[in-house]
């Protein structure tokens, strides 16, 4: 071990200048990934989604959750089948960015708008979420077929009514 280290400071006490610049390059790497290390560590991991104070404690909406209420708001009203939600938060403010897919025959414009009602009100009023500032749609891509999106609209539509015979 003492001949290890003896070598490693006659290596560093060296006057080779290649020698210098791959001690600086391998210190600058080091220390990134250093850095980097502590970076992840000290990372907030959080859940994504929207914390609602309540009087007992919060409640967590996550965003899959958010994700599936919005698709079953949506069957039957718009062809359009969500992707993705993410939400995030700033100061007491909500933002929330919906992806869709649509069919190549939809009208997206009016797809769009019809979309972007129906989930600012039914997120807002439903999951209780009060300080929604903005709804981002996004159309990621066209590749729903309507027969698909009849499939699926119809699966949760008998999904959302088993579900209301058995609370009953």
């Amino acid at each position: 071990m003492q001949d290890l280290l003896q070598s490693f400071l006659k290596l560093i006490n060296s006057s080779d200048p290649s020698i210098k610049f791959y001690l600086g390059a391998l210190s600058g790497i080091t220390f990134t990934i250093f850095v980097r290390f502590l970076s992840y560590i000290r990372k907030n991991r959080k859940p994504k989604g929207v914390y609602i104070k309540g009087e007992r404690g919060d409640i967590l909406i996550h965003q899959t959750a958010i994700a599936d209420f919005i698709n079953k708001v949506l069957s039957g009203r718009v062809q359009a089948q969500v992707q993705k939600v993410f939400i995030y938060s700033k100061k007491s403010n909500h933002y929330l960015t919906v992806y869709i897919s649509v069919p190549p025959a939809a009208n997206v414009t009016e797809t769009v708008k019809t979309l972007h009602d129906i989930v600012f009100q039914q997120v807002s009023e439903k999951l209780g979420i009060d300080n929604l500032e903005k709804v981002d749609i996004i159309v990621k891509d066209f590749k729903t077929k309507e027969k698909s999106l009849e499939k699926k609209n119809q699966k949760l539509i008998n999904t959302v009514d088993e579900k209301a015979e058995v609370l009953s």
